[in-house]
Parts: C-alpha cells; structure tokens; sequence
C-alpha cells in the first residue's frame, strides 16, 4: 500500500523562452520499507479535452536500502509537452488503484 498526501504532489510546466517546454510531476510516498523504491511510469492517455495524463508507479528494489526509518521517497516524472497539453494527471499505485489527481499544473519559468 502506498501512502501519499494530496499536499506532497504538484505538477508544472517549465516554460523556459528558447527552450523546450517540459512537464513535471513531483510527488511523496511512503514506501514502507528502506530497500524499495518507486518510479513513476507515462501508461497513457484519458480521453477528455484536454486528455488527461495516466501516470503509474512501479516498484523496484533498491541494493542500497535507505537508513532505517527512511521509507518517505520523492517520485519525479518528466516528459516535454506545452501548457494546456493535459488537463489532470492521474497518478495510480503499482495495481493500478487512484492514489491522487492533480488538477492545478501550473507555468513557471526555470533555467534546467
């Protein structure tokens, strides 16, 4: 079971002038354990207008477990796409259930 606090994920794009504009989602889970990891993983596309983005995470173990105690982890997906690109990321748990939705993707300039 994954463990998220709807607070702990934002979504934004970096459009940077004269660079390409990119998505990011950012996120915090807790694990549970200090030798597994997740990564977050572009399943698809929801039918809407504008689509919505289908994240997924997956699981992986680690061969450096964290120190003990350490089982909250940062997940972070990146892909280049132009604001307005989606209207919601959905962001499900390795089996598929709706862990949370962001509906605010904001537009923030940052040099990469």
């Amino acid at each position: 079971m994954v463990e998220k606090s709807k607070d702990e994920w934002r979504a934004w794009y970096n459009v940077m002038p004269g660079s390409p504009h990119v998505l990011h989602v950012v996120g915090k889970i807790d694990v549970g354990d200090v030798d597994q990891d997740r990564s977050l993983t572009n399943v698809g596309e929801e039918k809407s207008n504008p689509p919505n983005l289908l994240l997924q995470l997956g699981s992986k173990e680690i061969l450096v477990p964290r120190d003990a105690g350490d089982h909250v982890i940062e997940v972070r997906y990146t892909e280049q796409a132009s604001p307005g690109r989606y209207g919601t990321i959905k962001v499900k748990d390795p089996s598929g259930a709706l862990i949370t939705e962001i509906t605010e993707i904001t537009e923030i300039t940052v040099a990469s």
